[in-house]
């Protein structure tokens, strides 16, 4: 049995986390929406690529899937673990 190398088995871990990591904030959004919540609060992970870029690109995603159901941000507070940025939980408002 050949095992392989070091780097090749980091990009094939790497590469099968990505779609679990990936969230998929336009059906949180939408659970949201059809509750009678007037708040609801999200996890956005951003533990994986480049923190600085996916971070950015995370909460974007996640603001425009709320604000596309009538949901406005009001609370966005990092989580950080030992210094490292792991993400962030967001929670939203019902607008109006």
């Amino acid at each position: 049995m050949r095992l392989l190398s070091a780097p090749l088995l980091g990009l094939a871990l790497g590469l099968a986390s990505l779609p679990a990591a990936a969230a998929n904030y336009e059906a949180e959004a939408a659970k949201a929406g059809q509750s009678a919540s007037a708040g609801y609060s999200v996890y956005v992970d951003v533990t994986f690529g480049l923190r600085k870029r996916v971070a950015a690109n995370e909460l974007n995603d996640a603001h425009l899937a709320f604000s596309n159901q009538g949901y406005e941000p009001v609370s966005i507070e990092p989580h950080t673990e030992n210094g490292d940025l792991l993400g962030f939980f967001v929670t939203y408002r019902k607008r109006g």
